[in-house]
């Protein structure tokens, strides 16, 4: 290109273009940004070319896809008006009319010539800047479109040299690598930020450890100090210190679980045990990582979180070590690191101090900052000085120059948050010294893929989001897909899947302690359900911090889900086990208990029917035993009467059995109740007892048979614990429910605790009467009027007594009503 320009006419021109292309390539590799050059380069391009005004112009895209032109530089030689002082220039849309410049410009090819040779609709522009001739250069940052560098001749309508276009394509393709140089710069700066923030944050202890028996620390976040009180520069110095503070009971399990998955070459190491803490606290944790393997399968290292799952240490005793651990990170910080109050200069590191030309960190204590700060940059560092204070927030990083105390420039990175100090406002500053720039960069994107395989790699859930509900998840690591089902960038596009998701049982106590983070600042430890793509449950116990500003005000919080599905499993497995173990027990008791009252009943029972009919049969038996007729008579009716005894014994004993499982059923039958009422109490034995018998007319669809032992074991039950002289009354009336029977006496009553009892089988209170029980005619009263679909009980009588009552339904409801 340069002899050609040597041979054209023009060679002047020629030489200045080349000597403008030459200094923008060098200018733009001395500042940090590339807008901080653009006007210099610019004011050399213009005269070069003969132009009298260049303009760089940027892209825009809208939200429906439409695009627009903003100036963000202009050169523009004396007499000229800038198109950047004209409101109107900004946001111009290409269409209608400058479709052609989209697809040329966008596809890389120069747009030049006489204005008048332009198609009409694109004259527009030119006639309303007065521009006469252009050259249109697009400018492109790697592989996208960014804009165009619009070359103007207000005077002469002339035909560009093709040299001169061919010099300002190289001087747009070198504003271009400028432009996407500072993107690159700044793209990495944001990631590295973004993922050392995160996981320096996260209220757990993140580490890498090499899989060695020792587990050799090769990375530890900054909290692991906050666990045990040692730095983690002491656990990578020394391989053995984490096995140490181990308690030595947990210490052989610790190795055991590790070495076994290290032998079998793949898996997940999980466990939870206790540490002893450099103050001595005994601290419980629990530990996850996953065995990452070489190409060949070999184990290389292990990548984990470390997690506090002890009572939270007191506030005194926080804060005290807090301060020194954090006097103790700023010091071993591989930057330099200020804290300044008040506009002085309260501490510095030694590596701030190498950097400022200072004998020790003492000598800059008390140096008012702006000392240290370059002239040209004291407005801008007061400006971010004050910003902080007033905000609360911190300053992104910037490159600024700083003063050494020797008066030389260097050029520096800075980074300052708000920080309060001994009850001042002020805040801290990493410097970092930006003389190796290749080297910075290269530091960048290795520390940016670190952490972010770090994070992304972890057995758990990491994340930043917003507070309430639809606030916005700021990241998420991709391990959310693996255990829900929703890949990361699906999650944080859509604000709302959370509330959606979290099973609605669980979601009140999510906020509840969400709120009390928000407002007391404490962290965050909360379990809760929430349903997968899929639709299956998973635990979570999710474990954050609240992130605020410098007032106090919560932005968001940082933190940890884990997945603690299988633990929950494991619990509720255990409480259905103890559950059934009890009921089983309940049972047992139940039975038990069941045997011994049947036992004591019967036995008696059973004893004296069983010793008449033995005796009599032996007296029978005797050879030497002369009987008269009479005799043998009577003894035959008493052997009789203690067979039907037994029999009956047997029968309500098989009648029990059938009611408990339920194969008992009642034959219906039409029957008139008042006969059967009148005949049972004629042939029940109660003595010289009182009996006044009140019967309504009633027919109904009953099974007789049990309705005769219903009333006989009333009756009967009246016997046995009544004395001789009690009055009895036998009832038997129309009801709205059906049919209700009731045998009332004046005896001495039935307590009130044993009202209920009195009608499960071989229950009962004491006997005031001459016959003996089993404890179960009662039980059967009670299981043939559920029979009949209704129910027996007893009350007390008014006047004194006990008031037996039995209803019978339906069937006998409806045959009742039609008697009437």
């Amino acid at each position: 290109m340069l002899q050609a320009m040597s041979a054209s006419p023009e060679r002047g021109r020629g030489e200045a273009l080349l000597g403008a292309v030459v200094f923008a390539a060098e200018r733009f590799l001395d500042v940090p940004a590339w807008t901080d050059a653009a006007g210099e380069v610019l004011a050399r391009l213009g005269p070069a070319v003969g132009a009298h005004r260049i303009t760089l112009l940027q892209n825009e895209v809208a939200v429906d896809g439409s695009m627009s032109v903003n100036p963000v530089s202009e050169w523009c030689t004396k007499g000229f008006e800038k198109n950047l002082e004209r409101a109107f220039v900004s946001g111009r849309p290409y269409e209608p009319g400058y479709e052609r410049w989209i697809s040329e410009l966008g596809a890389g090819r120069v747009l030049q010539g006489r204005t008048d040779d332009f198609p009409e609709s694109e004259r527009g522009s030119f006639t309303m800047f007065g521009i006469r001739s252009v050259v249109l250069v697009p400018l492109f940052c790697g592989d996208q479109w960014w804009g165009f560098m619009g070359v103007d001749d207000c005077v002469e309508s002339r035909e560009w040299d093709p040299e001169v276009v061919h010099g300002l394509e190289r001087a747009g393709a070198i504003i271009g690598a400028a432009i996407r140089r500072g993107q690159r710069e700044g793209d990495m700066q944001q990631a590295e930020e973004k993922f050392r923030t995160l996981v320096e944050q996260v209220p757990a202890v993140i580490y890498v450890d090499r899989a060695d028996r020792v587990a050799t620390s090769l990375y530890l976040s900054p909290q692991i100090e906050r666990l045990t009180g040692t730095t983690r520069e002491e656990h990578l110095a020394d391989p053995e210190m984490w096995l140490r503070e181990i308690e030595p009971a947990d210490r052989e399990r610790w190795l055991t679980e590790s070495q076994r998955i290290i032998e079998r070459g793949f898996g997940e190491f999980s466990l939870e045990y206790r540490i002893r803490a450099n103050d001595g606290r005994l601290v419980w944790v629990r530990d996850h990582a996953v065995l990452v393997l070489s190409d060949s399968g070999e184990p290389l290292y292990w990548r984990g979180v470390i997690q506090d799952i002890t009572e939270q240490k007191r506030l005194e005793q926080t804060l005290a070590e807090s301060e020194e651990r954090y006097v103790g990170v700023l010091e071993a910080s591989p930057h330099g690191v200020m804290i300044h109050a008040e506009g002085v200069i309260q501490f510095a590191n030694d590596n701030v101090a190498a950097m400022l030309g200072a004998a020790s960190p003492a000598a800059l204590v008390g140096v008012p900052l702006l000392d240290v700060i370059a002239p040209d940059f004291r407005d801008v560092v007061s400006d971010r000085v004050r910003h902080q204070v007033d905000t609360g927030l911190p300053n992104p990083p910037q490159e600024q120059r700083m003063l050494t105390l020797q008066g030389t420039e260097i050029e520096v990175e800075v980074a300052c948050a708000p920080l309060t100090h001994q009850g001042r406002p002020g805040g801290i500053a990493v410097v970092r010294d930006l003389s190796k720039r290749g080297d910075t960069e290269r530091a960048l994107r290795e520390a940016e893929a670190k952490f972010r395989t770090l994070v992304e790699q972890l057995p758990a859930i990491v994340y930043m989001a917003e507070f309430d509900p639809a606030g916005s998840w700021l990241y998420v690591s991709p391990r959310i897909e693996e255990i829900l089902g929703y890949t990361a960038e699906e999650w944080a596009s859509n604000p709302n899947l959370f509330d959606e998701r979290i099973h609605p049982e669980d979601e009140p106590d999510y906020r509840a302690a969400e709120a009390e983070t928000r407002a007391s600042g404490q962290p965050l430890m909360v379990e809760y359900r929430m349903l997968a793509r899929d639709g299956h449950e998973v635990w979570f116990q999710d474990q954050a911090v609240a992130v605020r500003d410098a007032s106090g005000k919560s932005l968001y919080h940082q933190g940890i889900m884990y997945d603690i599905t299988e633990g929950k499993r494991a619990e509720e497995a255990l409480v259905r086990g103890l559950q059934r173990e009890q009921q089983a027990a309940d049972g047992l008791r139940a039975l038990e208990e069941l045997r011994n009252r049947f036992l004591t009943a019967i036995t008696g029972e059973l004893r004296t029917p069983l010793t008449a009919v033995l005796g009599y049969s032996l007296t029978l038996a005797r050879p030497d035993m002369e009987l008269s007729a009479a005799d043998r008579e009577d003894i035959a009716a008493r052997l009789a009467a203690s067979a039907r005894r037994l029999e009956k014994l047997l029968a309500d004993l098989l009648d029990v059995d059938r009611l408990a499982r339920g194969t008992l059923e009642a034959a219906l039958t039409p029957i008139n109740l008042g006969d059967l009422v009148r005949r049972v109490v004629a042939d029940v034995d109660l003595g010289n007892r009182p009996v006044t018998v009140e019967i309504d007319p009633v027919v109904a669809s009953v099974d007789g048979v049990k309705v005769e032992r219903i009333l006989e074991n009333l009756l009967l039950n009246v016997a046995r614990h009544t004395p001789a002289d009690t009055h009895v009354w036998v009832g038997l009336h129309q009801a709205d429910e059906g049919v209700l029977l009731i045998v009332d006496d004046d005896g001495p009553g039935v307590p009130d605790e044993s009202k209920e009892e009195i009608f499960r089988a071989f229950e009962g209170v004491a006997n005031t009467g001459a016959l003996p029980g089993t404890g179960i005619g009662l039980a059967l009263v009670a299981g043939f009027a559920e029979l009949h679909g209704g129910r027996a009980w007893v009350e007390d009588r008014p006047g004194g007594g006990s008031s037996f009552r039995v209803l019978l339904t339906v069937a006998a409801r409806e045959e009742a009503r039609a008697a009437s």
